[in-house]
């Protein structure tokens, strides 16, 4: 008979509350580019130093976000029975990561609009 350790969930160094964005909302041309940055904040407000981030695009035909949270409108979407791009608005979500890597449910939004031609 073997023993079988029992690790707890994956938890972080510090408790994140929530998450907070230098910016809730922007608007960019098309081909244009917008910096966010995510700051961690426990159940007292105070930030949490040392917390990485998981950037997400929910709209990828209007904006591609990096893990760094730089934000880039697209131009080459041409939606069919148009004939320039529309633009459009896109939501980006910052999810602080885990220590093991994983999500946590602590999260920040940002709507991006990019304007079309």
């Amino acid at each position: 008979m073997s023993v079988i350790d029992v690790y707890p969930p994956p938890t972080m160094k510090y408790k994140v509350n929530k998450v907070v964005l230098n910016l809730t909302t922007a608007t960019i041309p098309l081909s244009g580019t917008v910096q966010l940055t995510a700051t961690a904040k426990d159940s007292n407000n105070n930030t949490v130093n040392g917390v990485n981030f998981f950037w997400e695009s929910r709209s990828t035909l209007a904006v591609s976000v990096s893990q760094s949270g730089l934000v880039t409108g697209y131009s080459g979407r041409v939606p069919a029975g148009h004939t320039k791009n529309v633009g459009g608005l896109a939501h980006i979500y910052a999810y602080a990561k885990r220590d093991d890597g994983s999500i946590d449910t602590a999260f920040a939004m940002a709507t991006i609009t990019v304007l079309g031609q």
